[in-house]
């Protein structure tokens, strides 16, 4: 049908040739075929060149500013109707753009998301992950702030939803920047996002990637975006502190994880602090205080059953 809506696909690539191609060609071999691909290359390599000399493919060169000014360079560069992002490392299934597509032509809705499969560095899927159900009584970007659980491949936004932001991405952020654009876009649409209940993308679990590698930066900046949020949309204010009290849980468990006992202790205390009912919290200081040879000769429904599950946990 000549009249169904153009797709345009922002994949940003900086120092990720090597998975580079997979993305590209998942985009390239979908079952929905008004599509274009907006590559914003800031490797300047001729690999990724190559890669984006083929169908329905534009090449951007920008100098590397962060994946915010990356995505906003291809929004710009982009036709489409409806917008959706693709990071290099992750890969899209046939079918994910004809049900998100459909999903939006069936419902009022300002965006799509959807669940997701995770991935090794390999490329080998692991598992599915179940999207947040986000409430439908007008609060969903309150629901959103305060819980999260939306993965940036999963997205596809209407091209006039996502202009009614600055920027659309925040260039001064240089982590949670899609966290901090998804929250303003919800709370400024008039129509909430719809959920499809399908893994139809796949993100791949990277060690260096910024959110396992540089640990600081990330909540850094997460804690930005997070105090910027409050201060535009007063709505938030009623959920600051159990959202911090989240997020300094997550520091608190990524510290714990490398072994940084001093730093795990002092951002338990801060997520107790700031909710006192964050249960979770309480399992870390245990597990922190406990001596890993005596968590080792516990049973599996112990303390290192608790230790596991945390360390398997999203």
């Amino acid at each position: 049908m000549n009249n169904e809506p153009t797709v345009s696909v922002i994949i940003p690539n900086y120092q990720t040739d090597e998975y580079l191609g997979k993305a590209v060609d998942s985009v390239r071999d979908q079952t929905y075929s008004r599509t274009e691909i907006i590559l914003v290359d800031s490797s300047g390599t001729k690999k990724a060149e190559q890669i984006a000399d083929g169908e329905k493919t534009t090449y951007v060169y920008q100098d590397p500013e962060g994946l915010a000014a990356a995505r906003n360079r291809g929004v710009t560069e982009s036709s489409g109707d409806i917008i959706a992002f693709l990071d290099a490392d992750d890969w899209l299934p046939p079918d994910s753009l004809e049900k998100r597509v459909r999903a939006l032509e069936k419902h009022e809705a300002c965006a799509v998301y959807t669940d997701w499969y995770t991935a090794t560095e390999e490329g080998k899927k692991t598992e599915v992950h179940s999207a947040i159900d986000l409430k439908k009584n007008g609060q969903h970007f309150v629901d959103f702030f305060l819980n999260e659980g939306i993965r940036v491949p999963t997205v596809a936004v209407r091209r006039a939803a996502l202009e009614k932001l600055e920027g659309p991405f925040n260039e001064s952020l240089k982590a949670a920047e899609d966290f901090h654009c998804w929250t303003r876009l919800f709370a400024e649409s008039e129509h909430p996002p719809v959920k499809i209940d399908d893994p139809l993308a796949v993100y791949r679990i990277r060690d260096n990637s910024l959110s396992h590698g540089n640990r600081v930066q990330f909540f850094n900046e997460k804690r930005k975006a997070v105090n910027e949020l409050i201060e535009q949309y007063p709505e938030l204010a009623r959920v600051a502190r159990k959202r911090r009290s989240i997020d300094d849980y997550s520091r608190a468990r990524a510290a714990l994880l490398d072994d940084d006992l001093d730093e795990a202790r002092s951002f338990i205390w801060r997520s107790v602090s700031e909710d006192p009912t964050q249960l979770k919290s309480y399992v870390l200081l245990l597990i922190s205080v406990i001596p890993n040879d005596a968590l080792q000769k516990w049973s599996q429904t112990s303390a290192e059953s608790l230790y596991q599950h945390i360390k398997q946990s999203e």
